[in-house]
């Protein structure tokens, strides 16, 4: 069926964000340390994005993010055992929620599509286009959270990084393990250049208010979502939000001014066209 949907606007959110599981909070918080790399310039713009720009240098980041991202991730699973990226498939992933390859809608097939393009991301870093296109993607979508009044400031990131903290502490420290999470974590601030762990701390508080703003826009654009379609439950909500989600994603990328620099890098697509009625 057609996605068509008229966002209203929306309202500050007051409530606190939801609580990650512990061990998930702790890897991004770790791995947004390479979206804040203390040497970080503005050299090398490769793209404008409504006049915010894109460098070369934050395209480098975002690699390195994803080699450190790996590397956390596989050290986190010695503390807590879980599938490798390696392990997880797409088709097998598409079963369980009971969804059948042979009796597919378009709209199940391109959540499995997806699904799979975000498994395969997760095996290895990020290329330089696949990197550019997160940041422009990034970006888009963290203007729209604060035109929209979900802008998250960095007294409130401070604020989620200190449960976080706090969550981790009392989980891993409870199994006897929270010397070795520290451990982990002095082993990633270091690699990335930073002196102590406060520094680290200070310096990830930008990515953290802007990963949680465009996470308080996609709560409140699922909140509309949900109301607007009453008879979408289960799967078929699933399949619904993630597919709309993809739409008024890149929506938002082709009504956004965007000037490419860099003769290397191309913006891409994957969704349907998005409709307002």
């Amino acid at each position: 069926m057609p996605l068509c949907h008229r966002l209203p606007a929306a309202r500050r959110a007051n409530k606190p964000q939801k609580m990650f599981p512990a061990l998930a909070a702790l890897a991004l918080l770790l791995i947004a340390a390479a979206c804040e790399s203390p040497t970080a310039t503005d050299d090398g713009v490769v793209a404008l994005v409504n006049g915010e720009k894109i460098t070369l240098r934050e395209v480098e980041r975002v690699i390195r993010e994803g080699e450190v991202g790996l590397q956390i991730a596989s050290r986190l699973r010695e503390l807590e055992p879980g599938p490798s990226p390696e392990q997880l498939d797409a088709a097998k992933l598409a079963a369980a929620l009971g969804l059948d390859p042979g009796a597919m809608s378009e709209e199940e097939a391109r959540f499995c599509r997806r699904l799979e393009r975000n498994l395969e991301r997760r095996k290895r870093p990020p290329d330089r286009n696949e990197a550019f296109n997160q940041l422009v993607r990034e970006e888009v979508l963290y203007q729209e959270a604060v035109k929209r009044g979900l802008g998250v400031s960095l007294a409130e990131a401070r604020e989620l990084q200190q449960q976080v903290d706090e969550a981790s502490w009392k989980m891993f420290e409870r199994e006897g393990r929270w010397q070795e999470v520290l451990k982990i974590e002095q082993e990633g601030w270091q690699a990335l250049g930073y002196r102590s762990w406060e520094e680290w701390k200070e310096a990830v508080l930008p990515s953290i208010a802007r990963d949680a703003s465009i996470k308080r826009l996609k709560d409140w654009f699922e909140e509309q979502l949900a109301a607007s379609h009453p008879e979408a439950q289960g799967v078929d909500f699933l399949v619904l939000k993630e597919n709309a989600w993809e739409d008024y994603t890149e929506h938002l990328l082709r009504r956004a001014q965007i000037k490419i620099q860099g003769e290397d890098f191309s913006l891409e697509f994957y969704g349907a066209a998005w409709r307002e009625d």
